[in-house]
């Protein structure tokens, strides 16, 4: 019978097909395992460089020694960034990341934000402001680590590619409620700059994978490219 053979093909078929798929599944997430155990096996280390570094600042050094000691510095400071974000990237893609829910100042918290980045604002004559809602609930539940590792990263990246103007982080209220037992709140963060802009072309790709809106990016402003990756995983974690 014609028909009981093209069934018998096409669960044959089906099944080699699901097969396939879980084999691809099983191969990424020991893939993004191996990743993520070897970034935590090299941030180890160099959080020990890194120690020594500061160290150093303690004693007596001359002018080039000085100079030299920065340098490290700041090239340790950048490897630790880029292994971070590899380490962030792969925990999402393997599932391994899990949210904190704990009461949080989200009013301080972008304040907070906002001031780690303003000596470098300062630097260029970029103006920072923070403009929050007057009706925002002074605490609200959320993973204080994982916002402040999403606005640290828009934050950064308009610091970045701003030379002058001002950098604005927003809060506003998109939905609340009251129930009986706690306020429900829907929070929207906006981070708006005077920077040199996205083209359009480039915007569906702004939060793939190490993308870069110029071929020279990456070499004039530095970076991996998972930064804003990382900020929608985690914001489709967050839900």
């Amino acid at each position: 019978d014609p028909y009981t053979v093209l069934f018998r093909d096409l669960t044959r078929m089906n099944e080699e097909l699901s097969l396939a798929t879980q084999v691809a599944e099983t191969a990424l997430k020991e893939r993004s395992e191996v990743m993520a155990w070897m970034s935590h096996e090299i941030r180890t280390p160099l959080n020990g460089i890194i120690g020594m570094i500061e160290l150093l600042h303690s004693t007596a050094m001359s002018d080039e020694q000085l100079r030299v000691v920065k340098v490290m510095e700041g090239a340790s400071s950048n490897l630790l960034v880029v292994i971070n974000d590899i380490l962030d990237f792969f925990k999402l893609d393997a599932g391994k990341m899990t949210l904190e829910l704990v009461p949080t100042d989200l009013a301080e918290l972008a304040r907070s934000v906002m001031a780690l980045y303003q000596p470098k604002m300062a630097e260029r004559g970029v103006n920072p402001v923070v403009v929050l809602p007057p009706e925002l609930p002074r605490l609200l539940l959320c993973d204080p680590t994982r916002v402040r590792q999403v606005l640290s990263n828009l934050v950064s990246n308009s610091v970045k590619f701003t030379r002058r103007g001002s950098i604005c982080l927003e809060i506003s209220l998109r939905e609340i409620a009251e129930t009986s037992v706690t306020t429900v709140a829907s929070v929207e963060f906006l981070v708006r700059d005077t920077g040199i802009g996205i083209p359009a072309e480039k915007q569906r790709d702004l939060f793939s994978p190490f993308s870069q809106i110029h071929a020279s990016t990456a070499r004039l402003y530095g970076g991996t490219g998972l930064g804003l990756a990382i900020v929608r995983q985690l914001v489709t974690i967050m839900g």
